[in-house]
């Protein structure tokens, strides 16, 4: 099964549709006899649709048939394929802002690293080798168990120069250190590539404006900014944040990117701004994933252009669950999608809520 799926993990010769279906549905065969409470879950579904227990394996004819897990299972079960004894790392979600939190456990990490590579090289760096990054996050040292400062790690190991480094150490920011780093950039006339949470971000631009500096970054250089500021101290629209990058950093908007991810998941999704050369929201799907927009009561997908839950089926998923609703809102267009938000009634969740929690610690 690892060996399929390694190979199916490939941007330059995706599988094919029948590929993905048949790749799918062999891990969901797996997954429903090895993961006791996946089991379950299908099982009461299926007695539900029913109308009376049925106790024999529900058999998906597709990989949209594939029971979806909500992902606040994670919060109230150990969604796990494998015995104890077998795991050799777990990544804990970012919780919500009453601190629920849940944890993603791993029997290998090589899956996982293997969907962060070529994702990222294709929407990050279609155009560049290794650029100098300037991450802001802790190092993982200081939070093994964070999925994101995780894939920073291997996105600095694959495609960082050097002298990248992380701007935030043992809770405090280095600001000194990222704008020395921004200045020679500039001086240089050598791209910078700047990583990190939307609040992370902003909590730079403060500091910025609080000392007057401002940069024109050389031609090449980019930001990945990803989490959001719902429920935070905080908020501000999109298109002000991005405005307040291309005016701190002279960058152009089209190399903006967005990530969206989450614990629960082993890919990410980018919009594909930088790739195409144009500003742009829509986030493209990766040949070993699949997003479906789907209505939220009835379950069922919706046309392109309505709006939806965003329910994802990630191949990579494979010693968890690789079908999970999100409570998060999308609208598909065209083969891509959008992110709009989360449910009005669903806890604020995601990475910036680490962030600020440290950045609040400093005070």
């Amino acid at each position: 099964m690892d060996t399929l799926l390694s190979r199916a993990i490939n941007w330059d010769c995706p599988m094919s549709g029948d590929e993905f279906d048949t790749l799918a549905l062999k891990i969901f065969a797996y997954q429903y006899e090895h993961n006791a409470f996946y089991r379950r879950y299908c099982d009461a579904r299926r007695a539900t649709a029913a109308g009376s227990p049925h106790d024999s394996q529900p058999v998906p004819s597709s990989w949209l048939e594939i029971p979806a897990l909500p992902t606040n299972a994670f919060k109230r079960a150990e969604i796990c394929c494998f015995p104890a004894e077998r795991r050799i790392a777990f990544f804990k979600t970012s919780g919500t802002t009453d601190g629920e939190t849940g944890r993603h456990y791993f029997s290998t990490l090589a899956l996982y690293e293997a969907a962060i590579v070529p994702n990222f090289k294709q929407h990050l760096l279609p155009d560049e080798g290794r650029l100098r990054m300037l991450i802001l996050t802790p190092p993982p040292a200081e939070t093994p168990h964070s999925s994101l400062v995780h894939m920073m790690k291997v996105v600095r190991e694959h495609f960082g120069t050097d002298d990248s480094f992380y701007c935030l150490r043992e809770g405090r920011w280095r600001a000194n250190d990222m704008l020395d780093a921004l200045h020679q950039s500039e001086t240089a006339g050598e791209p910078v590539f700047l990583l990190g949470t939307v609040f992370a971000f902003v909590f730079m631009l403060d500091e910025m404006a609080a000392r007057g500096a401002n940069f024109r970054l050389p031609e090449g250089s980019r930001v990945m900014e990803t989490g959001g500021f719902k429920g935070r101290a905080r908020e501000i629209p999109r298109a002000e944040f991005y405005a307040s990058l291309c005016g701190a950093f002279g960058i152009p908007p089209h190399r903006i990117v967005n990530e969206y991810g989450m614990t629960e998941l082993s890919s990410q999704f980018y919009d594909t701004s930088l790739a195409d050369g144009a500003p742009g929201n829509l986030k493209s799907v990766p040949p070993w994933t699949r997003v479906l927009i789907v209505d939220p009561l009835s379950g069922h997908p919706v046309p392109d252009g309505v709006p939806g839950l965003i329910r994802i089926v990630d191949l990579a998923n494979l010693g968890s669950v690789i079908a999970l609703q999100t409570e998060d809102v999308g609208i598909m267009r065209g083969g891509k999608f959008e992110m709009l938000g989360r449910v009005a009634s669903a806890p604020p969740r995601g990475c910036s809520l680490a962030v600020e929690d440290l950045m609040n610690q400093q005070g």
